[in-house]
């Protein structure tokens, strides 16, 4: 184990991880109680904390060899390849010999209710069954303990970023991902995937979306054909990469969106562009090229939407979704849209520069380091 540990040294200085303190603290035959990290998370330590929950995984190594995997995968891609002097992430781990002692052969997991669904390719875990496990997962502080349950739902856009990532090893024909949505104050946002194709894009898009990126994707029913004016307004307010407008133009002035300045042409009107499916069904479309860099344009479709709300390219990360084969996240390299990598460029910039979380006005592009 000590071998092992010494080819991370490297990743542990670029993200500011704890792998060597995860190894050697953690209580293999009873997990009752694991210095997992620190509690309460200071701004100080990092902006995010990823917190990898192994599943299936029969050796530990191989678990950690796709932790380093994902470290690398990070490590190139943009805009977090200019970055990486900056110690944002802290990466944690959950290694559970319950849940590692045999292969997922029969698509199930009862210990924590995980079952992959072959038709939908998604992984379906049950939220009461995980809670449970979760909570007996102590995190001790000198002065008081808490458990891994609370540490996830205490998390908010304006505190410290906490994601938690169920992975499991390879399982091929695809493999199998999804997303849990927050719902209320009883339960949380979390991901998990298989290792297979490009499943680092999963955890960079989940991350992406507790930094306040919003979802790009468009669905089908009457209902999200267009939002009701007071959802258009939120989404104006909370998502750097929407735009909410409720006239109908063949074309939005530059100065009226969020992106203009970045086009860098004055009095430019951006043409809206629509897919041929509009207003009836989603666009599921997959261009062959996502984006032009450095090139800002006005897509109908977004934040679920099929109208009224904008993007700023036809595709992106943030348009794939998550549990939709339609639109996939693992299949190939999905970038980030320039405003999207801007944006997120920014906030960690931000951070960096002044040592603590904070919301941060998108003001555009930054040039590469």
């Amino acid at each position: 184990m000590e071998d092992f540990t010494k080819s991370l040294d490297c990743f542990e200085i670029l993200f500011n991880t704890s792998f060597k303190k995860s190894i050697h603290d953690y209580n293999y035959s009873t997990m009752q109680s694991v210095k997992l990290f620190q509690w309460p998370f200071k701004s100080k330590d990092a902006l995010f904390h990823v917190i990898f929950y192994a599943t299936a995984f029969k050796d530990i190594k191989v678990f950690y060899n796709q932790i380093h995997f994902f470290s690398k995968s990070l490590s190139k891609y943009f805009p977090f390849n200019t970055l990486s002097y900056i110690k944002f992430l802290s990466i944690h781990t959950v290694f559970d010999p319950v849940n590692n002692s045999t292969n997922l052969n029969t698509t199930n997991i009862p210990n924590i209710g995980l079952t992959l669904n072959q038709p939908t390719e998604r992984i379906e875990i049950n939220a009461n069954s995980l809670s449970s496990k979760l909570e007996s997962i102590k995190i001790n502080n000198i002065s008081s303990e808490h458990n891994l349950i609370q540490v996830l739902k205490r998390n908010s856009l304006y505190s410290n970023r906490c994601l938690l990532v169920v992975l499991l090893p390879p399982q091929g024909d695809g493999g199998y991902e999804n997303e849990f949505q927050k719902t209320s104050d009883d339960d949380f946002y979390f991901v998990a995937t298989t290792c297979d194709g490009h499943w680092e894009q999963v955890i960079i898009r989940a991350m992406c979306k507790l930094m306040g990126l919003g979802d790009e994707y468009e669905n089908t029913g009457q209902e999200y054909e267009k939002p009701e004016r007071y959802i258009g307004k939120l989404f104006n307010h909370f998502h750097p990469n929407l735009l909410y407008s409720d006239t109908p133009n063949s074309s939005i002035p530059a100065a009226d969106t969020k992106w203009g300045h970045l086009s860098n042409k004055i009095g430019f009107d951006f043409p809206i562009r629509r897919a041929p499916s509009h207003p009836g069904q989603a666009d599921l479309s997959i261009p062959t090229h996502n984006f032009l860099p450095n090139n800002i344009e006005l897509w109908e479709g977004g934040g679920g939407y099929r109208t009224h709300i904008y993007r700023s390219a036809h595709d992106c990360l943030m348009r794939r979704q998550i549990g939709n084969k339609n639109l996939p996240v693992r299949e190939a390299v999905v970038p980030l849209c320039p405003v999207c990598a801007a944006y997120v460029q920014q906030q960690i910039l931000a951070w960096g520069q002044e040592n603590r979380v904070r919301s941060l006005e998108f003001r555009g592009f930054i040039q590469q380091l």
